[in-house]
């Protein structure tokens, strides 16, 4: 039983420490390697809001406007995600436009 909970408690340890680089490297404007950080990992953070946002941002600041429409339906649960959501879109679409 203690290994199961040791297990448990690395695991998620090991997820929380990929937000906190990623929001280490957001600050000093190394957007592109917290880009390819969150977007290696995006799968194991489908629920964490926070992590979405920070990768959202870091490819967006980093010019890989392309990765952002997975992060965009995931923002959807908290006020301020859908906010970031929005704001995200009309960048995606603005591109899209331009393109067309």
């Amino acid at each position: 039983m203690k290994k199961v909970f040791f297990i448990l408690f690395f695991i998620s340890f090991a997820y929380s420490d990929t937000k906190i680089t990623m929001l280490k490297l957001y600050n000093k404007k190394q957007y592109t390697k917290a880009c390819n950080i969150g977007f290696k990992d995006f799968n194991n953070h489908l629920q964490d809001e926070d992590y979405i946002s920070i990768y959202a941002f870091s490819c967006l600041r980093a010019d890989f406007i392309d990765r952002l429409s997975l992060p965009l339906s995931k923002l959807k649960f908290s006020k301020a995600s859908r906010t970031n959501a929005v704001y995200l879109s009309i960048i995606f679409m603005e591109k899209k436009l331009l393109y067309h």
